[in-house]
């Protein structure tokens, strides 16, 4: 369980638009935050796989508000983080796809999240992507 007193007292600092989802988060008894990739992490859409050029402009369009919430949530001993992505691990496969030349699902948020807040990537135990 989380406790609430310690999970207010991190709070110091963040925005007016953080404190009340942050509150609600705690006040609903939420212990794991699933964000979603495409229009949640980022301003923008991966489809099949973003081409490897395109990363650093998909990165720097993070939310605002994402890297905020992140931040205030790691801080919170108790509160668990997630990525469900729509991208499938299996789209590097695609023919004109690979590893070397795009980028997708899991690989794609752990590279967001180096970016904007590296001190949280650890809390982040699952990243999954799932194309049905």
């Amino acid at each position: 369980p989380v406790d609430s007193s310690v999970a207010q007292a991190s709070l110091e600092g963040y925005s007016p638009r953080c404190k009340p989802f942050v509150a609600w988060v705690l006040a609903s008894g939420i212990d794991v935050v699933v964000f979603d990739m495409d229009l949640t992490m980022g301003s923008g859409h991966c489809g099949d796989g973003l081409k490897l050029e395109e990363l650093a402009t998909y990165i720097s369009g993070a939310s605002p508000d994402f890297v905020e919430a992140v931040r205030a949530l790691s801080g919170i001993p108790g509160i668990r983080l997630a990525v469900a992505t729509n991208s499938d691990p299996a789209e590097y496969d695609l023919p004109g796809q690979s590893r070397q030349t795009h980028i997708l699902g899991p690989d794609l948020a752990t590279a967001l999240l180096r970016h904007w807040c590296p001190e949280a990537l650890h809390k982040f135990e699952i990243m999954v992507g799932f194309d049905h």
